[in-house]
């Protein structure tokens, strides 16, 4: 009998259908496993790039279009400067933004405001309100 590549499978001596059939087996186990290695991977250099890249609409992102030659941007990014950075209420996260929106009832606000808000308004507010506090006890 010779040995066979996979010793967890049967003897292709004993059977020609379950040898081939263990091959396959095996060929599929390493296919899954791999296609689950690019996922991973995949979803990794997305949250990566996502991370470096300022949110549409808001301070940075503004700052960073007014930078950068108009004549560059998509026709996406036109609309969405004109909407977001144009007037400084319509800026996600600006203080005239964050006022407009505590106008409206939390029940009007979508998904997005609502997250939007609590990242730019509430927590930005209280990382300024502790870096101040800081300055005033002479921290760095």
């Amino acid at each position: 009998m010779r040995p066979t590549p996979f010793p967890s499978t049967p003897s292709c001596a004993d059977s020609v259908y379950a040898c081939e059939h263990a091959h396959l087996n095996e060929g599929a186990a390493m296919m899954n496993r791999l296609a689950t290695r690019m996922t991973l991977l995949a979803l990794l250099a997305t949250l990566g790039l996502a991370a470096c890249a300022p949110e549409v609409g808001s301070e940075r992102w503004c700052a960073k279009m007014k930078e950068a030659p108009a004549r560059d941007w998509s026709l996406a990014e036109a609309g969405d400067f004109a909407r977001h950075c144009v007037l400084p209420a319509t800026t996600i996260g600006s203080k005239e933004w964050c006022e407009a929106l505590e106008d409206v009832p939390k029940g009007d606000w979508t998904a997005k405001e609502a997250g939007d808000y609590a990242q730019h308004c509430i927590i930005r507010s209280n990382q300024d309100r502790d870096r101040s506090s800081d300055r005033d006890q002479g921290g760095d």
